[in-house]
């Protein structure tokens, strides 16, 4: 979140309003700092800022790799294709309040602190909100924005892709979770180098509810399966890209997913009983929580759904984009008419998804189907083994993990 510019006006500097003004100034820059703090925005989203009404940016396919070449031959060209684009905009926010000249002539500041609290507040919350509907957007399950007057803003193109349905530089954008990506110049013949098509959308269904001894084990599979898969991840040239998730961003809600998610990740060992197996997943992660995702469809408690971020590929690829135009400009003056105090808050910023490679969705409770790719948690239990022995040579049996 930026941070906010606050003008207070000479008018109101010079008037009995003055000596409210700094701790209505001083309450709400704290209060934007601490919204800031835990913010989903700059864990998603890659910042940037944008000084234009509207901004393109268009990738190129990669560079053919190195070739052998004999002494003094001379260099192949290597070529560069145009590949897909994606437009950034930004919305307009606004807000005011106002504060009467009786209210500040009788010493009534603590009165109204907590209207400039809810404030400013508001727009921190606003954005969080709107953040989360733009995650909403990418998965499909939310298309609208509704406004304070109750009429909606159509959202829906915020989640779709840079890349298309067809692989056409012109075709319609992809949704931005999907299971069906397809490079730029897909060709549907076989043999094709361009005959592939990748997936950032997964689901499995996993119990949490306690009554699985193994919950972590199979949490632990799925994900490496989903590390894996966005490891190898091409680019349109069918060159390996190399994505590497670091961050996990889950419900905050999701009491038992988050209980199983710390067990797993805290744990040296992914194997019953503490053996050999070592935990892949130990040390590279960092979770997030946001309450404000428990009200997006698609995260609800029963989706126990997550997503992983690798924020290196999200800034080098554009996965994720947040456009801050204008920062939160907050103004104060006094009216001419009927001299109260008014209050009025401005910014400019939208969030947009392109590149799909950095960022990918898992839902673990088996609710999120659609256009996704399913996946399979491989059998931990343990079953007894009988081992062949004989008197010269005897072993004894116990019971061993069949993987």
């Amino acid at each position: 979140m930026a941070g906010a510019i606050i003008n207070i006006q000479e008018s109101a500097q010079n008037s009995i309003f003055n000596v409210f003004q700094e701790p209505f100034k001083m309450r709400m820059e704290k209060n934007i700092e601490e919204y800031q703090k835990g913010s989903i925005i700059p864990v998603l989203f890659d910042m940037q800022s944008m000084d234009t009404f509207q901004e393109e940016y268009r990738s190129t396919t990669g560079m053919d790799g190195f070739d052998i070449t004999n002494d003094m031959e001379i260099a192949p060209l290597s070529d560069i294709e145009e590949s897909y684009n994606v437009i950034y905009r930004t919305r307009t926010w606004a807000n005011s309040f106002s504060i009467s000249k009786l209210t500040m002539e009788d010493g009534q500041i603590q009165s109204e602190l907590p209207r400039a609290l809810n404030f400013i507040n508001g727009y921190g919350r606003t954005r969080e909100q709107y953040a989360c509907a733009l995650i909403g957007s990418a998965l499909g399950t939310v298309t609208t924005w509704t406004k304070k007057d109750g009429k909606t803003v159509d959202i829906s193109a915020n989640g779709k892709g840079m890349d298309t349905t067809d692989g056409t530089i012109t075709g319609t954008k992809q949704q931005y979770f999907h299971n069906a990506h397809k490079p730029a110049g897909y060709s549907s013949t076989s043999g094709d180098p361009r005959n592939f098509t990748q997936s950032n959308k997964f689901y499995t269904t996993l119990n949490f509810t306690g009554t699985d001894p193994e919950i972590e084990l199979k949490l632990g599979d799925i994900f490496q399966q989903v590390i894996d898969t966005m490891a190898v991840y091409k680019a349109d040239k069918g060159e390996i890209m190399g994505t590497n998730p670091t961050t996990i961003i889950v419900n905050k809600g999701d009491t038992k997913l988050k209980e199983a998610l710390y067990r797993m990740l805290k744990s040296k060992f992914g194997s019953p009983m503490a053996g050999n197996g070592v935990n892949l997943q130990y040390g590279i992660f960092t979770v997030f929580e946001s309450a404000y995702l428990s009200a997006i469809s698609g995260f609800a408690v029963a989706d126990h759904s997550i997503i992983l971020v690798d924020p290196m590929a999200n800034k080098e690829l554009q996965g994720a984009v947040w456009k801050d135009r204008i920062p939160l400009t907050i103004r104060s003056y006094v009216t001419d008419g009927t001299e109260a105090n008014v209050w009025t808050a401005r910014a400019r910023y939208d969030g947009k998804f392109g590149d799909f490679k950095p960022i990918s969705y898992l839902c673990l409770g088996g609710t999120q189907t659609t256009n996704a790719t399913a996946l399979t948690a491989l059998s931990t239990s343990i079953q007894s083994v009988s081992v062949i022995s004989s008197t010269e040579n005897p072993v004894y049996t116990d019971e061993v993990p069949i993987v």
